[in-house]
């Protein structure tokens, strides 16, 4: 009886190819069993779709699964179908769906040997698959197919997020953008108020310096002048807040540069300590400042 030898290939990203190859047998040999069909139904088992074709380019064999992907994709196999029959049945007539299949028609145009080709076909009914057809160890071709279309949706469904995420920041970025401009000029027409105001501002304070100096050259006792004096430096200490502020406000337009200048820290610190003593003894405490 004929013998049979299973036979493989198995190339990088190629899917490893079984094939049953009848060989004449010795006349003292045991009969050996039929792998031909044990060799279908491994290839009917896989998850791919796999059509075997002649070096005519011509369909004479298919798996289950292969079956299946061309009739979801549109198109029915049958035996002797060519290669671009069938590709083309597959391809949507949409100009730019086109491509894929164009380049499966230059490669199948090529003589072997030729490289695997991988490349995904929009089928007539809007399944996306993914064809990769390369050369038999011993003449003809073989592809493989499988169904991406859930996987292609999924991608384009996370770039739509990307995208809406993406055009969500700048849309708060420009917000933000035009509220920090907006700040800035509330900002500058505050300081330009109390740039232009500072002398009303300062004039009713001065005026009322002016009455504590009267007031200290009447004839007060030393309870009366003490009292005078705190009044006087409360005043003074509100004209130099003041006079800082408008200071800040001038900075911030740039109307004038700021000068470095040595001070008196004692000078500041007794000013704290004669603005806040009263309130200190209210409470029952004792401030004091330590002279520097």
């Amino acid at each position: 009886p004929p013998r049979h030898r299973l036979e493989g290939s198995e190339r990088p990203g190629a899917l490893f190819v079984v094939a049953a190859r009848q060989e004449p047998a010795a006349d003292d040999a045991p009969a050996a069993p039929d792998t031909s069909q044990e060799a279908r139904d491994v290839i009917d088992s896989l998850p791919l779709g796999v059509c075997i074709f002649d070096a005519a380019a011509k369909l004479v064999f298919w798996n289950r699964r292969a079956d299946t992907l061309a009739q979801a994709g549109g198109y029915v196999l049958y035996a002797g179908s060519t290669f671009l029959a069938m590709t083309d049945g597959l391809a949507r007539a949409r100009p730019e769906d086109r491509e894929p299949l164009r380049r499966l028609e230059a490669w199948s145009e090529r003589r072997p040997p030729r490289s695997p080709l991988a490349v995904e076909l929009r089928a007539r009914t809007g399944k996306t698959l993914d064809l990769r057809a390369q050369d038999m160890p011993h003449g003809g071709l073989l592809l493989c197919l499988d169904d991406v279309t859930s996987e292609r949706a999924a991608l384009r469904a996370l770039e739509e997020i990307n995208d809406t995420l993406e055009t969500r920041v700048q849309q708060r970025t420009v917000e933000l953008s035009a509220a920090r401009d907006a700040a800035e000029q509330a900002n500058q027409a505050k300081s330009r108020f109390l740039a232009a105001a500072g002398h009303d501002l300062l004039q009713p304070l001065n005026a009322a310096r002016l009455f504590v100096d009267a007031l200290r050259q009447t004839g007060l006792d030393a309870e009366q002048r003490r009292i005078a004096d705190r009044l006087g430096a409360a005043f003074s200490s509100v004209d130099g807040l003041l006079g800082a502020i408008l200071d800040i406000s001038r900075l911030e337009l740039a109307d004038e540069p700021p000068h470095l200048a040595a001070f008196n820290l004692d000078d500041v610190l007794d000013a704290v300590r004669d603005e806040f003593e009263p309130a200190a003894a209210d409470k029952g405490l004792e401030l004091r400042v330590v002279p520097c």
